[in-house]
């Protein structure tokens, strides 16, 4: 039985929020333009917070998040020490720590874009020049142009699984990567908050370049995609081998009060030691759910495609040849609200959430299928 909800009616953004971010919201439209998922709260995380607010315990307070991030980690293969851990805010705002604290205004930082839009604000809000190592395609997958790579720049941005294609940089890869950066003195930051999401191939994480000596390399992570906790507050950690990297970040994040939010990481605690089975289910409603894209797909005009990566819970839509006005295209004639691939560097493109109800994703296939009046 799917773990699929209707979320609308409860102040959800991805629903309730259409009007705000689109300007409309028709009767009928279809939402999915945002990264969480249609599930309730998880049981063990619903109990946990439950026991927290029973002690009526308030304040500053502190919960150890290390034993729940290695077990997480340890139910996929990989090992980390204690050390290796550091407690962070969000995703978003640790990506902007690493810019700012490991590399210097005026300094390269690149990124492979079609990729996750605050990549290029953390570089250009933050006066380092961006550098665009733009993906390419090829044998029906997006790969990475090791040939573009700058020597001359102090940081590359990598999202693992990439956000928004779904395409999962294997162990070879990021031992290239990796062995590219040493080599050049380039801190490799990688943001892994979709790693649960694989699919179709082996999962991987840029951890297991941690048995490499002297790895400058910085992984982000955080429990809130795969239990979809987003609304819980901050609450994510950093994993670095390296104890310079790892003494800067700590120190910046201590000076900036970039610490977990309490109720994100009493979430994060209880979800990562309890809550593997309701995230197999969430993991096999997925699968699910790009089966079903998959048999649909081969209705759609010849105008537009679909590209499904080996991760993440996306669905990659190329509209282009629907002409310029392809996003009022979408919003005003199939009453879609989806989220712009030109947030992502790829305008023309546009991400579909495929973590919802098999209705919905039926639904939007079907008004995909229908001519456009282009």
């Amino acid at each position: 039985m799917s773990l699929f909800v209707n979320r609308s009616q409860h102040n959800t953004l991805k629903y309730d929020g259409v009007k705000q971010k689109f300007g409309v919201d028709h009767p009928d439209m279809v939402s999915m333009w945002i990264a969480d998922m249609d599930v309730s709260l998880p049981p063990v995380v619903g109990q946990a917070l439950s026991e927290h607010a029973n002690t009526g315990a308030s304040g500053y307070q502190h919960c150890d998040i290390s034993e729940a991030v290695q077990h997480w980690y340890r139910l996929s293969g990989y090992t980390l020490c204690t050390h290796h851990i550091l407690p962070a805010a969000g995703v978003v705002q640790s990506l902007f720590a690493c810019v700012d604290a490991l590399t210097r205004p005026g300094n390269k930082v690149m990124v492979c874009p079609p990729v996750y839009g605050p990549f290029y604000s953390a570089v250009q809000h933050q006066q380092r020049e961006l550098v665009t190592i733009g993906l390419m395609q090829r044998d029906g997958q997006y790969r990475i142009d090791f040939e573009a790579l700058d020597p001359s720049a102090s940081m590359l941005l990598l999202c693992n699984p990439n956000n928004p294609t779904g395409d999962v940089w294997d162990e070879p890869t990021l031992r290239r990567l990796s062995a590219f950066c040493r080599k050049h003195h380039i801190v490799l930051v990688c943001d892994e908050v979709h790693r649960d999401f694989i699919f179709d191939t082996v999962p991987v994480s840029a951890v297991c370049l941690f048995d490499e000596p002297d790895n400058q390399m910085v992984v982000l992570n955080s429990a809130a995609k795969s239990f979809n906790l987003a609304g819980l507050g901050p609450a994510s950690y950093v994993l670095a081998q390296h104890q310079d990297v790892r003494q800067t970040l700590f120190e910046y994040f201590t000076a900036r009060h970039l610490a977990p939010a309490l109720p994100g990481a009493i979430a994060l605690r209880a979800a990562y030691l309890h809550g593997y089975p309701w995230f197999s289910q969430v993991l096999s409603d997925i699968k699910t759910n790009r089966q079903l894209v998959r048999s649909l797909q081969g209705a759609l005009p010849a105008t537009l495609a679909i590209y499904l990566g080996q991760g993440t819970y996306f669905a990659w839509l190329d509209a282009r040849q629907l002409g310029a006005n392809v996003k009022d295209l979408l919003l005003h004639e199939y009453h879609l609200a989806l989220g712009d691939g030109a947030q992502f560097g790829q305008p023309g493109w546009f991400r579909l959430n495929l973590a919802t109800h098999p209705d919905v994703i039926e639904t939007v296939m079907t008004r995909l299928c229908r001519p456009a009046r282009v």
